[in-house]
């Protein structure tokens, strides 16, 4: 009897324990009387700043868009805040964008040109940015190393496929939010074939 008890202890110890459930997370409260007393304002001027990111402790990144009227042309420096110091040092100059790498050591910077109309003719669209990989703390040489040369993207098209997924696209659109759910009771099935024979019959864009 004893050895049978001892032998069943033995299992129960060999048996896992049962998982226990996850600890729900507590719920999050903002005490909101007087967080007006707690909010630590950062000393940079008013103005229009086109974004904020957080890199190593105590630092943040910012770009700071040029004053101007809207027609004008408008440009960005690339800033750093430090908290320790609580002063702001430039970085860079004309940039379009920038991405901070995930250990905030290295960042890609999207440069605009010294001048986007120079050399430029009518209708020739927005300037092409470079790209540059520099250390966060030489950001202000980017103009001079670290670029990255990308080749121009060229994508080929079919064209009669490609009119014939928009067509069916418009026609998949309307049926489904067309405000009369009876259509006028035009026949929508057999309208959008014979548009569809009839696109498919088209060669040049400007024949549909």
């Amino acid at each position: 009897m004893q050895r049978r008890s001892a032998e069943v202890k033995e299992g129960e110890k060999a048996r896992p324990a049962a998982a226990k459930a996850p600890t729900p997370p507590k719920p999050a409260k903002i005490d909101l009387a007087g967080i007006e007393n707690r909010i630590v304002a950062l000393p940079l001027p008013a103005g229009d700043y086109l974004e904020l990111v957080a890199g190593k402790p105590g630092t943040l990144y910012f770009r700071q868009a040029a004053g101007g009227n809207r027609f004008a042309e408008r440009t960005a420096t690339l800033s750093r805040f430090v908290f320790d110091t609580r002063k702001t040092e430039k970085l860079a100059e004309r940039v379009a964008s920038f991405d901070l790498s995930a250990d905030g050591e290295k960042m890609l910077l999207a440069l605009l040109p010294e001048s986007t109309s120079a050399g430029r003719g009518a209708g020739a669209g927005p300037a092409r940015p470079t790209y540059v990989i520099v250390s966060r703390e030489c950001a202000d040489q980017a103009r001079r190393r670290h670029r990255c040369r990308s080749p121009i993207c060229r994508c080929a098209s079919i064209p009669q496929p490609e009119w014939n997924q928009m067509y069916h696209e418009v026609w998949r659109v309307e049926r489904s939010y067309f405000y009369d759910p009876n259509f006028h009771g035009v026949n929508t099935v057999e309208e959008r074939e014979n548009g569809s024979n009839h696109m498919c019959s088209r060669s040049l864009r400007a024949a549909t």
